[in-house]
C-alpha cells in the first residue's frame, strides 16, 4: 500500500518538488516478500480457512489453484511480479524520503521469510537508506507485537524518536 501512496503521491503532485512524501519514518512489519512464490500463497490464504472438512476439501484446492494461476502468469507468461516490484520501489531514493526505517520480523515466518527481509534490509543500507533490524524469535507472521508488545511498542517509539537502538 505504501507503493501505491507513493505513485499517487506523485500523480497529483502540483510541482517536480511535490513529487515525494514528506520525510517520514517508516515501521515494517513482517514485509517485504520478495516475490510471490506458491508456499508462500498457500501460507498465507490458510489461516482464513475453516478448519476440518470444509477447509481441506473446499477452501485448500481453490488455494492451490490460485497459487498455480499466481505463480505461473509470472513465470510461465511473463506477468510482472507486483511483489517484487513493490519492494523495490521501498528502496528508491528518488521516490522515497524517508529518515528512518525499522523491520520487525521473524525467523518463523512461512509468508515472508527472514531471508526476504534481511535481503531488503541489505539493499536499503547499500541504497543510504537508515535501518534497524527486529528479529522476534518465534513470532508469527505479523503477531510481534501480540508476542511481545512492550519491546514492539519500544521499537516503534524509538524509531519515531529517532533514538539509537537500546
Amino acid at each position: 500500500m505504501l507503493s501505491k501512496l507513493y505513485d499517487l503521491y506523485a500523480e497529483t503532485a502540483a510541482t517536480e518538488d511535490e513529487r515525494m512524501l514528506p520525510p517520514h519514518v517508516t515501521v515494517l512489519d513482517s514485509a517485504p516478500a520478495a516475490a510471490w512464490e506458491y508456499n508462500k500463497i498457500i501460507a498465507a490464504l490458510e489461516p482464513g480457512f475453516p478448519r476440518g472438512v470444509a477447509g481441506r476439501l473446499i477452501a485448500m484446492p481453490l488455494a492451490h489453484l490460485l497459487a498455480m494461476w499466481k505463480t505461473g502468469s509470472i513465470k510461465l507468461l511473463g506477468w510482472p511480479d507486483d511483489l517484487t516490484a513493490w519492494g523495490k520501489s521501498h528502496n528508491d531514493k528518488s521516490r522515497v524520503s524517508e529518515l528512518r526505517r525499522v523491520y520487525c520480523y521473524s525467523n518463523v515466518d512461512a509468508i515472508v521469510p527472514v531471508l526476504d527481509v534481511e535481503a531488503h534490509a541489505t539493499e536499503a543500507e547499500t541504497n543510504g537508506f537508515e535501518v534497524r533490524r527486529e528479529l522476534f524469535k518465534d513470532s508469527s507472521h505479523v503477531s510481534h507485537m501480540r508476542s511481545d508488545p512492550d519491546r514492539y511498542w519500544r521499537i516503534v517509539e524509538e524509531t519515531w524518536r529517532g533514538r539509537a537502538k537500546l
